[in-house]
């Protein structure tokens, strides 16, 4: 979602009901990343990280969420890299079957892995996945909200920003922050 979606952040959280839980701030008129700028001034870097997850579209909240978790300190775990480079191919490569891959490696993940909900992030960009049942001919269709992607995002970044030092943690967070604004003023 690019910044000329939304005119001001009120319309982000008009758009999205969850992101006024999510963000944990309400906004008064502003412009998005007004709005974002003002929450990190504020200290408030991770409202705007979350924020920018909501603002951003699901390919782009992904690719960011992909390359900020590629610039941790530790070095990911083999899932980690399967996780991420799935992600990484549905961003490049938007199609059900890159989808479908990212939602089944982020399923069989570390549920406390950043990376793991960056997968999820893009499987759940689509209006719909297809599960299959204990039997076997059976096929449910099961509806995707619109605002999964961006509440992954977040865990992502919630999850990589426990694990940081603390000495690292604001550097960080400006850091992430920086590259997600950049991203939406590219619209």
């Amino acid at each position: 979602m690019s910044p000329a979606r939304f005119v001001s952040a009120q319309d982000l959280f008009a758009a999205f009901p969850t992101a006024a839980k999510d963000i944990g701030a309400a906004p008064n008129g502003e412009a998005p990343l007004a709005f974002a700028a003002a929450l990190a001034a504020a200290g408030r870097e991770m409202a705007a990280i979350a924020f920018c997850a909501y603002l951003l579209e699901r390919r782009k909240a992904s690719w960011w969420a992909c390359q900020a978790m590629r610039c941790l300190p530790s070095a990911p775990t083999p899932h980690e890299l399967r996780a991420l480079d799935a992600a990484e191919k549905w961003v490049r490569q938007p199609d059900e079957a890159s989808r479908r891959a990212a939602y089944d490696i982020a399923c069989a993940g570390d549920k406390r892995s950043p990376a793991t909900f960056v997968a999820y992030a893009a499987g759940f960009a689509g209006p719909s996945l297809k599960l299959s049942t204990a039997k076997a001919a059976e096929v449910l269709l099961i509806r995707v909200t619109p605002q999964l992607t961006a509440q992954c995002v977040r865990a992502a970044f919630l999850l990589a920003g426990a694990r940081l030092p603390l000495s690292q943690k604001c550097d960080y967070l400006r850091s992430w922050l920086d590259q997600g604004m950049q991203l939406a003023r590219r619209g």
